[in-house]
Formats: C-alpha cells, structure tokens, sequence
C-alpha cells in the first residue's frame, strides 16, 4: 500500500472514528464501530506514527469504548496482547497502549478494576507495572485496595521482587501512601 493511499485511510478512520463519538450508540451499526475501532487500535499501537496521531487514536477509542462494552471488549483484548508481547520484547514498552485507553475509561465500566487485578494476579514486568499504574490513577476504592494488597504482599510478582512495584506506587501515590 502507498504511503499517500495509508495517509488518506488513517485520516478517514479517525474522521468516522470521530463521527461514531457524537452519534446515538442505537444508531450505530455495531460492526462497522468494532471494524473503526479495531483499525483505531491499529493506529495508537503503530509505535512508528506521530504520538498526536497515537494520542488522537487513543483518546478516541477510549470515548468509544465508555459508550460501547463491545469497543471495552476489544480493548481490553488488546491489553492482553500487549502483556503477551512484553514478554517477548520487554525492553521496548510504547504509550499510548490499551492500557491508556483503560486508564481513560477509569471505573465507568465495572470490567476494567477486574481486569487490571488479573493482570496484576497472573502477569509480571511491564503489562503488570502498567496495570499497578493505572490503579494507582483510579480514584477509587476498589483500585486503592488492590494497591494497598500489592503493598502488603498479597499479590507477589512471579519473577520480581516487590520493590520493583512499590517503586511505581510511591512514584504515583507518595511514600505516605505506602506507610500507610
């Protein structure tokens, strides 16, 4: 495919993108919306591109994914295969990620506190740290008493010491949350 052919298909995904925010979700046909928002993903997780156009992408879906649990779905889809492929290529973590997109879409939606805590259960390294992160930024109780969990021991990392994540807490919540 061209780059002039590429340019002009990013341009009109983000358009249609756009469009399908300001619509009524009932007027929406469900797979065109899941076809924009998987080539949106497309968009912010080519670490190659623009961080703007990165930016633009995510904040994009994120708004979708508020409205629509199926766009939610795919995102959090997303977030599992980018745990997976840190573990291939942990050296080179990249934002915005899915991860992002479910900082954005916070505690709106009951999935995504239960979701960060499986990650924070079953993974290790960077999609485990990324997870710590955006609990860390949810203002709510559920988030602060997984956070508060991690800090107590309760959910010990496979591979890593628990410094390693009490380092990412304190650098987001402050040494008094952790003494707490």
């Amino acid at each position: 495919m061209s780059k002039m052919k590429y340019e002009s298909e990013k341009d009109e995904i983000l358009k249609q993108g756009a469009l399908f925010q300001g619509m009524d979700p009932y007027n929406i046909n469900k797979q065109d919306l899941l076809h924009v928002a998987r080539k949106l993903i497309d968009i912010y997780n080519a670490v190659y591109r623009s961080n703007a156009l990165r930016e633009e992408a995510c904040e994009i879906v994120a708004n979708l994914a508020m409205k629509h649990e199926e766009v939610l779905d795919i995102v959090i889809e997303n977030s599992r295969n980018y745990t997976k492929n840190q573990y291939i290529d942990d050296a080179s973590p990249y934002s915005p990620n899915s991860f992002d997109v479910l900082l954005k879409v916070g505690s709106s939606n009951e999935k995504v506190i239960p979701f960060l805590e499986e990650v924070i259960r079953d993974e290790w390294g960077i999609s485990r740290w990324k997870a710590i992160e955006v609990l860390c930024n949810l203002d709510e109780a559920d988030a602060k008493d997984i956070i508060r969990n991690i800090i107590k021991g309760k959910y010990p990392s496979r591979y890593l010491e628990l410094e390693s994540d009490l380092r990412i807490i304190e650098s987001i919540k402050g040494k008094e949350f952790i003494e707490l």
